[in-house]
């Protein structure tokens, strides 16, 4: 899929938006893990395309702790 974005959309935010396109759903591990990043990074890339309104957000909660899925918004 060849997406435009409208306005400044960065690089390394371009990518993280088309792995979320691709896959459906992502996490912060996956894709620190996809892409060879700290799991920081990650975060910080999905939270930002996260407040953009570029993709969407719910919570898990398991044994383990919380964790973040990110979608494409509906």
């Amino acid at each position: 899929r060849n997406t435009r974005f409208i306005g400044h959309v960065e690089q390394n935010l371009q990518q993280a938006w088309q792995l979320v396109y691709e896959k459906g759903t992502l996490t912060a591990r996956e894709l620190a893990n996809d892409l060879g990043l700290e799991i920081n990074t990650a975060s910080m890339r999905l939270r930002k395309l996260h407040e953009a309104h570029l993709i969407a957000r719910t919570e898990e909660v398991t044994a383990s702790g919380r964790q973040h899925i990110y979608t494409l918004p509906e």
